[in-house]
């Protein structure tokens, strides 16, 4: 377990970004991404589709997975809060992506509203 203190719950950190999507940006995108996170047994699943963004319950598989993520608690962290970039963490290897990169590049598009 990452011992930062400073690390807020992923669920806190899933529900900020489902706050900051953005349906115009999402047209025609039907993607299930696949978080894993070094620290953590379970996976989290992100669907984008119909224009909505929603996460699957905890423990509940999806019936297909576009693209796969994985990373720590803290680099996702760090992405969110846009202290760093997904592109520079994919590139220092702090971020792996398996399947499509163009639905990875998508994130901030598609969670890029105000709020």
């Amino acid at each position: 377990m990452n011992s930062n203190s400073n690390l807020k719950p992923l669920d806190s950190l899933f529900n900020g970004l489902i706050k900051k999507f953005n349906p115009e940006n999402a047209k025609n995108l039907d993607i299930t991404y696949q978080f894993i996170f070094k620290e953590y047994k379970e996976p989290v699943y992100l669907i984008v589709k119909n224009q909505t963004a929603r996460l699957l319950p905890k423990f509940q598989t999806p019936e297909k997975v576009d693209t796969i993520l994985t990373t720590t608690h803290e680099t996702w962290q760090k992405i969110c809060f846009k202290q760093l970039s997904g592109k520079k963490a994919l590139l220092l290897g702090m971020v792996k992506c398996k399947g499509s990169l163009k639905n990875f590049a998508s994130i901030p598009k598609i969670f890029d509203k105000e709020i």
